[in-house]
């Protein structure tokens, strides 16, 4: 069983990247978004495909995005959180990063309505 978390870091952002190598083998850039308030949680995410970016279906992907749903309550849990939000990026070099916030629950969100283009409103680099 997963529980440190350093592990369920590391499992997340393995398996967001084994996604997108199978979404589309040339993708350059991933976001992965987790958000948790109370009891009431989920998450989603885009990848940069060299040409666009793409939003990742939940319904297609949904055992992905159950399991990381399940992962990031256990990580917020694990650092004393009852609500909070945590951006995956991660590059085709297998490079990643976490980014948590615990005041602003609507930061780095990932849409494609009224023009936004996918990537996360205010991520660094």
């Amino acid at each position: 069983m997963i529980d440190s978390r350093a592990e369920l870091i590391v499992d997340i952002a393995k398996r967001f990247m084994e996604l997108l190598l199978q979404l589309e083998p040339q993708w350059k850039r991933g976001y992965l978004r987790f958000r948790l308030d109370l009891e009431q949680y989920g998450c989603n995410a885009s990848y940069d495909s060299g040409s666009r970016v793409l939003l990742i279906d939940s319904l297609t992907n949904q055992r992905f995005f159950a399991h990381i749903s399940e992962q990031g309550r256990k990580i917020l849990q694990n650092l004393g959180k009852s609500k909070g939000v945590f951006i995956l990026v991660a590059d085709s070099s297998s490079k990643y990063d976490f980014y948590f916030e615990f005041e602003d629950l609507d930061r780095w969100k990932i849409s494609q309505m009224d023009g936004a283009t996918g990537v996360p409103v205010g991520i660094p680099g």
